[in-house]
């Protein structure tokens, strides 16, 4: 996921009907039509675990990402973001007709954030998608509890897990959220 900062007045809000604090996820006309109206300040490779994998790196661990960008703009800049904090990832080129994932992170004047998140073609992982090298010659593999409710990211994590244990590879799994937890 991109995340795309913008500073807004609290009646651009109130005028699109976006709920102040929360998080939302939109489809890609909503998220388009937003960009569109908004001045963009700063633009961030994000996502839980990729922040985490940047963390790391950025503490002297060679760490990589697997994930799912589209070869588009937005996509081209997280793996611009990832590369520049010493973090392994390339993009796969892809024939699904899906954007790049962003998060159009709205700030208010007293600082509270406000996204609306568009998840794109990161829903898209699936088993091919894994590389098994990589995995095989990590000490950890650190998963996205979201993915969990895709049925192909699913049968890729799975596969992650498996290929992990076969190499004593740690595995740890993100548990993302309250209701990703309540669901499984």
């Amino acid at each position: 996921i991109v995340d795309l900062i913008s500073e807004v007045d609290e009646n651009y809000l109130k005028e699109n009907n976006i709920t102040k604090g929360t998080m939302s996820l939109v489809g890609y006309d909503v998220a388009n039509k937003i960009s569109n109206e908004i001045k963009i300040t700063k633009t961030i490779s994000g996502g839980s675990v990729a922040n985490t994998i940047v963390c790391m790196a950025q503490h002297g661990h060679k760490t990589a990402f697997i994930g799912k960008v589209n070869n588009d703009k937005l996509g081209k800049q997280f793996a611009e973001g990832l590369e520049k904090e010493n973090v392994s990832f390339k993009i796969t080129e892809t024939s699904i007709d899906r954007h790049t994932a962003r998060c159009i992170i709205l700030v208010t004047s007293d600082a509270e954030r406000t996204m609306n998140t568009y998840l794109g073609i990161s829903q898209e992982l699936i088993e091919k998608d894994v590389d098994t090298s990589l995995i095989r010659n990590s000490s950890i593999l650190y998963l996205e509890g979201y993915l969990w409710d895709l049925e192909n990211a699913q049968k890729a994590i799975k596969k992650s897990i498996i290929i992990a244990k076969e190499s004593h590879t740690m595995v740890a799994f993100s548990l993302s959220d309250a209701f990703c937890v309540d669901r499984f």
